[in-house]
């Protein structure tokens, strides 16, 4: 899908937004690779003090556009040609609807994306021209290839996924970048012309030092320049990280309108007694490591998510978590536990309604799928305070808000509701090879503590008729001709 680049010595790497943050540990990284870098900033004293020997400053005001433009073209010419441009630049101002000011969102808008359109048409004439080293016919010492890989790399965000609270300024422009990246790799590809773009999620800068919130799954910027690097070394489109968060992110960016909002509002609104919120998977105190996939006994998965450090997710959804990695047909007679007699279900071929018929359900599925296991990978929950024995908690009243049920809601108003978002695996041997379906599911918690709605969401071409024989050549078939054109 691109050009992978796995050896950076000689390679001529132009970084806009290298003075601090993660456009600063790229520069190291890339300088201790054996790249050949040209810096830009606003701040050509904070570019000096990376102490990067053989590194050209080009120090621009990206408010400006004849700056940029110099800066651009002198760029381009310093070392005869430039292989790989990283678009890094961004600033970053939390903005609501209740201290939205145009100056700052235009500033936002002019920095992060309009910037970028000013130089955008002399990067395209540079990249549509053939390529050479620098100096050079042949290869380059050390075994740089004649022609190394080419293209931009614009840095958008995960808040680019959807619509989120505080990023009014922000988000659009980062939905803009990415947007913009699709359209420039749909265009580029057949030139052999790479581009790629990188969604971080919460990376500890002095950008998002300014957030009065809760930041999960944050890290460094170092680690953020690792993974950027890793990623380039790939062949994909798109590099995001840390993934136990971006992860979460595109399940919410699968969910339906009605249902993200609802989630988003809720994630707003903390419940009392709580912090509430989104959260990312949670992760075991003691290696650091994300939840386990596929190879994980039922249960060792559920107590490792249940060991504590899960950033303040609820007790209902731990329990909820832990019942599912554990479900065995032998306990499909507790389900009563945590589903309330009148629950509705719905899944790609199901609809639903009462413990019984969920029961018959999951019996079908370990009859047909035997030996079969959930792993949770990721939780999103907007938040409900811890009750001894049971699961959610008395709150806000209010009805279930999933209205894609054929059927009218059945039985009395399950009253206050709390939402958990699970992403899951289920690993089962299909077919004599060891295969996994991905899905995500959306539950409704009652005032009981109990589910009221589970909405299941799952790709039935990728994650069904793909691993059955005789209809998988013909769905890898269509894949490759909606792909080519």
């Amino acid at each position: 899908m691109n050009p992978p680049i796995t050896d950076w010595r000689g390679v001529r790497v132009w970084i806009v937004g290298a003075s601090s943050g993660i456009g600063a540990e790229l520069a190291k990284r890339l300088h201790r690779e054996g790249a050949r870098l040209v810096l830009s900033s606003r701040r050509r004293e904070a570019m000096e003090a990376l102490g990067l020997s053989g590194a050209v400053l080009l120090p621009c005001d990206l408010r400006d556009p004849e700056q940029l433009s110099r800066a651009c073209g002198e760029a381009l010419a310093v070392l005869e040609g430039i292989d790989v441009v990283v678009w890094m630049a961004g600033i970053y101002q939390p903005v609501t609807v209740d201290d939205y000011r145009p100056d700052l969102v235009l500033e936002i808008t002019q920095t992060n994306y309009v910037a970028l359109l000013h130089v955008l048409g002399d990067l395209l004439a540079h990249f549509r021209r053939p390529s050479t080293p620098a100096g050079t016919s042949g290869s380059l010492p050390g075994g740089v290839p004649p022609t190394p890989p080419r293209g931009l790399a614009l840095v958008s965000s995960v808040a680019g996924y959807r619509g989120l609270p505080k990023a009014l300024a922000y988000g659009p422009t980062k939905a803009a970048l990415t947007h913009l990246a699709e359209i420039l790799h749909l265009e580029l590809a057949p030139r052999s012309v790479g581009v790629w773009v990188i969604h971080p999620g919460f990376v500890q800068t002095p950008a998002t030092a300014v957030n009065d919130f809760h930041m999960p799954a944050l890290i460094s910027a170092e680690a953020a320049a690792h993974e950027i690097v890793r990623g380039l070394a790939r062949s994909a489109f798109e590099i995001h990280f840390p993934r136990r968060f971006t992860l979460a992110m595109k399940t919410l960016a699968l969910l339906p309108y009605r249902l993200y909002f609802a989630l988003m509002q809720r994630g707003m609104r903390p419940a009392r007694g709580t912090g509430g919120g989104i959260v990312a998977p949670p992760r075991s105190p003691e290696s650091g490591a994300a939840s386990p996939r596929c190879g994980t006994a039922p249960g060792e998965a559920a107590s490792a998510m249940s060991a504590g450090g899960n950033g303040g997710d609820p007790v209902g959804c731990d329990a909820i978590v832990q019942f599912f990695e554990r479900l065995t047909p032998a306990s499909l007679d507790q389900l009563d536990r945590i589903y309330r007699p009148d629950a509705r279900f719905k899944d790609p071929f199901h609809e639903v309604v009462g413990v019984a018929a969920i029961r018959n359900i999951l019996a079908h599925m370990f009859r047909k799928l035997p030996g079969g296991s959930f792993v949770v990978t990721g939780v999103v929950t907007s938040g409900c305070p811890a009750v001894p024995g049971g699961v959610g908690a008395p709150g806000q009243p209010g009805k279930a808000s999933h209205s894609d049920f054929a059927s009218p809601s059945p039985g009395p108003d399950p009253g206050s509701l709390r939402v958990c978002c699970l992403t899951w695996d289920y690993c089962v041997e299909f077919g004599g090879k060891p295969q996994r379906i991905r899905g995500c599911s959306w539950l409704e918690l009652s005032d009981d503590g109990r589910i009221a709605v589970h909405r299941d969401y799952w790709d039935l071409a990728e994650e069904l008729y793909e691993k059955i024989p005789g209809l998988a050549a013909m769905m890898r078939w269509l894949k490759r001709r909606a792909r080519d054109g």
